[in-house]
C-alpha cells in the first residue's frame, strides 16, 4: 500500500483504528517518512481539532499495541530459537552416543554421512573461583552517569561530550 491509496478520513473509532493501521503500513513502507499524502490525510481540514487530536492519539495507540505485540513475538521467537538449539545439541549428543556404542566413526545413509572429526578442543570452565588469577581477564564496562551529568547541566556547568535536550515529549491521555 502506498499513500495514494489512503481512504478519506472518517471519524468512527473503528474507522480511526483501520486508518491508523493503514498509516502504519504506509509509514513502515516509507521507512518512517511522512510524505505529502500522509500529511494531508492526517491534517484533513474537514476534521475538527478535537477529531484530529483523537485521530493522532488512536494512531499512537495502535502503534504502541503493535510494538508490544512485536516485543512479545520477539520473546517467543527467541524462546523458540533456544528450544531448537537445545534440541539440536541433544540430538547430536544422542547420535554421538549411538556411534560410540556401536563403535563406528562414520554412519552412511543414502544422502548424508555422519562422522566424527577431530577438533582443537573446547574449554569448559567448571569453577571460575578455582581458576588461578593468570587465567582470568577482568572486563570493565564504562557507562555515562546520566543522573550526575543532568544535575551538572541543570546547574549550568559545562559537561564536554554531553548536552541537555529540552525538546518536550508528547504526552497522551484519555479525557474523562
Amino acid at each position: 500500500m502506498n499513500s495514494e491509496n489512503l481512504p478519506e478520513a472518517k471519524t468512527t473509532i473503528k474507522d480511526l483504528i483501520l486508518q491508523a493501521r493503514q498509516i502504519i503500513e504506509v509509514l513502515t513502507e516509507n521507512e518512517g517518512e511522512i510524505d505529502a499524502k500522509i500529511d494531508a490525510f492526517i491534517n484533513n481540514h474537514e476534521l475538527s481539532i478535537a477529531r484530529k487530536t483523537d485521530h493522532i492519539a488512536y494512531c499512537l495507540d495502535e502503534m504502541e499495541v503493535q510494538v508490544a505485540n512485536l516485543k512479545t513475538r520477539e520473546d517467543e521467537f527467541k524462546q523458540a530459537r533456544k528450544t531448537l538449539e537445545n534440541a539440536i545439541e541433544r540430538f547430536e549428543e544422542r547420535i554421538k552416543y549411538f556411534m560410540r556404542e556401536v563403535q563406528k566413526d562414520k554412519l552412511t545413509g543414502d544422502i548424508y554421512t555422519l562422522g566424527f572429526r577431530k577438533t582443537a578442543g573446547r574449554v569448559v570452565i567448571e569453577d571460575m573461583e578455582a581458576l588461578p588469577p593468570e587465567y582470568k581477564v577482568e572486563k570493565v564496562s564504562i557507562e555515562p552517569d546520566k543522573t550526575k551529568i543532568k544535575n551538572a547541566l541543570n546547574l549550568g556547568l559545562p559537561v564536554p561530550g554531553a548536552h541537555l535536550d529540552t525538546e518536550p515529549s508528547l504526552k497522551k491521555s484519555i479525557n474523562k
